[in-house]
C-alpha cells in the first residue's frame, strides 16, 4: 500500500476520483496505483503527472517511492 501516495492525496482534499480525473486514467485503476498492485516500478512518466496533480516537486515522488520499495522488499523478505 502507498501510503504516502493516499496521504497526500487526502492532504489535499482530493478524492480516488479526483486523482484519477487529474491523471487522465480510471478511477479503478488509480486505486491500484495507489494500493501498489499497480505500477510497482513506478514509471517516470507516471511520478511525474503525479507531481503535477500533487503539486508537489518529482523528487518528493521519487524518494516516496524509494522508500515504498525499501520498505516492500524488507516485509517480502521477512515471509522467509
Amino acid at each position: 500500500m502507498r501510503d504516502w501516495l493516499k496521504t497526500k492525496r487526502t492532504q489535499i482534499g482530493l478524492s480516488q476520483k479526483d486523482m484519477a480525473r487529474r491523471l487522465s486514467i480510471a478511477q479503478p485503476y488509480y486505486c491500484e496505483i495507489e494500493s501498489g498492485k499497480r505500477q510497482p516500478d513506478m514509471a517516470y512518466s507516471m511520478m511525474e503527472k503525479l507531481a503535477t496533480a500533487l503539486g508537489v516537486p518529482v523528487q518528493t515522488i521519487i524518494d516516496a517511492e524509494v522508500t515504498y520499495k525499501a520498505g516492500s522488499s524488507r516485509s517480502w523478505r521477512g515471509k522467509n
